[in-house]
């Protein structure tokens, strides 16, 4: 019986992850160097793309390159796997989602 509930506990789980989509999706479940949200901004000029950050919904600057954000679009759901240089974060890569 006990299998039974844990079965259908995890099954309704799934269900609710891909029922709300993105909205769930969490920085610190993502794994280290990594921040998923939506692009609020990108500025092409400074390699700057901005993202509201899923998990706290404070807005994140990345130094980027303009081959990463060929595609990018304002309201996009995106992946930034990221380095740390001193103050300022560097994307190293971008996924939209």
């Amino acid at each position: 019986m006990q299998k039974r509930i844990q079965r259908a506990v995890s099954i309704l789980a799934v269900f609710f992850v891909l029922s709300t989509g993105a909205a769930v999706w969490a920085c610190s479940n993502m794994g280290p160097d990594k921040h998923v949200g939506m692009v609020k901004a990108i500025d092409l000029k400074e390699g700057v793309l901005t993202l509201i950050d899923a998990e706290t919904g404070k807005p994140l600057q990345f130094a980027t390159s303009a081959s990463l954000l060929k595609g990018v679009k304002v309201q996009d759901k995106a992946v930034v796997t990221f380095k740390s240089e001193g103050e300022r974060l560097v994307a190293k890569e971008l996924v939209v989602r």
